[in-house]
């Protein structure tokens, strides 16, 4: 795939791009060069307990998803390749149901082959010139439809575990100061994403 295609698929997977510096890459040793590696600690082990604790709820093989705790910035998370996720050790002074809606939610991308799509999308866009002269509509739309498939892998996950979602996604997007904020190309309006979580 072009390396500008890459590039731009790989951005639209990041979340909460303006906060998360993260850049992403397609295999796991790029990322952990990018993204320094945090030192063990009761933080980073809570982290990678949680991360699993959402796969073996959904049903997913705990090897099928690799957990990077990486010194990436403030609350970031993101999953950056075919099946791996970047966790900020910040991540753990959350409370637990936020961390578990945004872990849940990253999982949701890998689980449900955002990624590869996203893959898909480079190599049609790659191919045709057609598809490359509609780049930010196409890569919006599909980047904003995997935003919503993943907040509602992420709302079961929670109605699983008995956590309520629409809170857990509200609270965290106050936090970050987004509920008044229309939507981005990536990502749909946060009251959007918590009314669709609430119907879930």
């Amino acid at each position: 795939m072009n390396k500008f295609i890459a590039a731009l698929v790989f951005a639209f997977t990041a979340n909460f791009a303006a906060a998360n510096p993260m850049v992403a890459a397609l295999k796991a040793e790029d990322e952990s060069r990018l993204c320094p590696a945090a030192e063990v600690s009761k933080e980073t082990r809570l982290l990678k307990r949680e991360a699993a604790y959402v796969l073996e709820t959904m049903g997913l093989p705990k090897d099928s998803i690799t957990v990077l705790v990486a010194t990436c910035g403030d609350y970031a998370v993101a999953a950056t390749s075919l099946n791996t996720i970047i966790i900020s050790p910040s991540l753990a002074e959350l409370p637990r149901g936020e961390r578990l809606f945004l872990l849940a939610h990253e999982v949701g991308h890998l689980a449900n082959g955002d990624v590869k799509r996203l893959l898909a999308l480079g190599d049609e866009l790659a191919a045709s010139a057609e598809a490359l002269a509609n780049v930010d509509k196409l890569m919006a739309t599909l980047s904003r439809e995997n935003e919503t498939a993943a907040d509602l892998f992420a709302a079961k996950f929670m109605q699983k575990v008995g956590v309520n979602a629409e809170s857990a996604a509200s609270a965290f997007f106050a936090r970050m100061g987004l509920l008044q904020l229309p939507g981005t190309a990536s990502h749909p309006a946060a009251q959007s994403r918590v009314a669709a979580i609430a119907l879930a």
